[in-house]
C-alpha cells in the first residue's frame, strides 16, 4: 500500500502536488492557493532544527498570545523551511492557535519527539 504523510523519522513531507503533477519528499510546502491573502506553509522539522526555538517569541495578551517567528533565521532556516521573520506559526502538531496559546505551542515545539510538524 503506498504510504500518505510524512515519512516516518525523517521529517519530511510527502507531497503530491496536483493530479498531474510530480511527487516529492520537502521539508516545507506551500499550502494556500494563489492570491490568497495569506500565505500559509506546513514545515517539518528534524532534529536539526532543534535551536528554532531561540527565534521564536510568544506575543502579549493583547496581541492574542500567539507564536510568532521573531528572528530573522539563518539562511539555512530560511532556504529549508521557507521561514521568514514576522510569521506565525498557527499549528505544531495537533495544537492549533486559538484553542492552545503561544504558549503551549512553543512548549510542544520544544519537548516533541522530532519530526514536529508545524
Amino acid at each position: 500500500p503506498k504510504q500518505h504523510g510524512p515519512a516516518p523519522l525523517r521529517g519530511l513531507l510527502y507531497d503530491t502536488g496536483g493530479h498531474a503533477d510530480f511527487r516529492r519528499l520537502v521539508a516545507s510546502r506551500v499550502t494556500s492557493n494563489p492570491g490568497d491573502k495569506v500565505e500559509r506553509i506546513e514545515v517539518a522539522f528534524s532534529d536539526g532544527a532543534q535551536d528554532l526555538d531561540r527565534i521564536l517569541r510568544v506575543t502579549t495578551k493583547d496581541s492574542g498570545n500567539s507564536l510568532l517567528v521573531s528572528k530573522r533565521p539563518s539562511h539555512h532556516m530560511a532556504t529549508a523551511y521557507g521561514l521568514k521573520e514576522g510569521q506565525m506559526v498557527l499549528k505544531v502538531n495537533a495544537l492549533e492557535w486559538p484553542t492552545f496559546d503561544g504558549h503551549q505551542l512553543l512548549r510542544e515545539f520544544k519537548t516533541a519527539m522530532r519530526p514536529v510538524f508545524l
